[in-house]
């Protein structure tokens, strides 16, 4: 299961019965053999999480500084 606003690189393989949680990014090459959480950024052969997209509140605040 793939979710909404996901990202996958080229020659990705996804083994079946794997979520790929929303708002995810997944490297080129990538071997996906595991759930993935929401908005988390995984790599390598096989995937793991290396980050996570959401912002936190210190960037959240950053911009809005630099907008105003």
């Amino acid at each position: 299961m793939i979710e909404d606003d996901v990202w996958i690189g080229l020659n990705c393989a996804i083994v079946p019965g794997v979520r790929i949680g929303r708002g995810s990014v997944v490297g080129a090459g990538a071997v996906v053999n595991r759930n993935l959480p929401p908005f988390s950024i995984a790599v390598g052969v096989p995937a793991r999480v290396v980050g996570d997209r959401r912002p936190n509140e210190h960037a959240d605040r950053a911009l809005q500084r630099v907008a105003s």
